[in-house]
């Protein structure tokens, strides 16, 4: 089983920590210079802490993001906010992405297991696009069509015996 922990991007860590400092400093800054009172100081500390919590789960996913390869499956995970597998035979074309919009956070629809704006591969499945980040795409995208083809050629012998 090869199992790949990409780390995330530079651009990644740098997007997500600044929406954190930006919305944890906002409240702070508007408190200290007395613009918020009462219950809409309570509400704006409210929805900015909570949204600097969620983008905190998106930057922890992108460091706990794991894509493991047996001979039939790829499991994907990223942190605890979602994980999946796809059979290989599903796959029906791997595409390398220079520039990847698709990131963990960004792809809301659940297409992205990926840590990276670029350097990605984009696997066509039945069911829609997957993104992913492996450390060397290249490699990796090679260990797929490997499998994929190791696995035709024993269902073909297993099929015509």
């Amino acid at each position: 089983m090869l199992i790949d922990k990409p780390a995330p991007g530079t651009e990644y860590v740098l997007i997500y920590l600044g929406l954190i400092v930006f919305l944890i400093a906002l409240p702070l800054f508007l408190k200290h210079f007395r613009k918020l009172r009462g219950l809409l100081a309570a509400v704006v500390f409210i929805i900015c802490f909570g949204g600097a919590a969620v983008f905190a789960a998106f930057l922890y996913s992108g460091f706990a993001t794991q894509y493991s390869l047996d001979n039939s499956t790829l499991y994907l995970r990223s942190g605890f906010l979602h994980s999946t597998q796809v059979d290989l035979r599903a796959i029906s074309d791997i595409e390398k992405v220079p520039t990847n919009w698709q990131a963990l956070g960004w792809a809301l629809n659940r297409t992205g297991y990926s840590n990276r704006f670029n350097d990605c591969l984009k696997l066509k499945t039945d069911k829609g696009d997957i993104f992913i980040s492996p450390r060397d795409p290249v490699q990796f995208l090679g260990e797929i069509k490997s499998r994929q083809r190791r696995s035709s050629l024993l269902r073909k012998n297993l099929i015509f015996r």
